[in-house]
């Protein structure tokens, strides 16, 4: 019985979405055909914004995929704020 349920709910939002992409793909079609840009499918609402210990981070991370055994081609990471050697 809980299967059956299952297997009703899935093929039930299986049919909406495919529903919703053919929709989505019409609108694309015709956007294109009228050569103008296409539209994100989801809106986000608010931009990411950077925040100081992402540029710390990635400052790590790039000196991570450049390592090679030297000193070749890293970067000095910032001290953050409060951090002693």
């Amino acid at each position: 019985m809980l299967f059956n349920i299952l297997l009703l709910a899935v093929g039930t939002l299986a049919g909406v979405g495919m529903i919703a992409c053919y929709r989505q793909g019409v609108k694309d079609g015709r956007s294109i055909a009228k050569d103008q840009p296409l539209e994100p499918v989801l809106q986000s609402s608010a931009k990411r914004q950077q925040r100081p210990e992402d540029a710390y981070y990635d400052t790590i991370m790039d000196n991570l995929e450049h390592y090679d055994g030297s000193e070749i081609g890293q970067v000095d990471v910032p001290l953050r704020k409060g951090a002693e050697i």
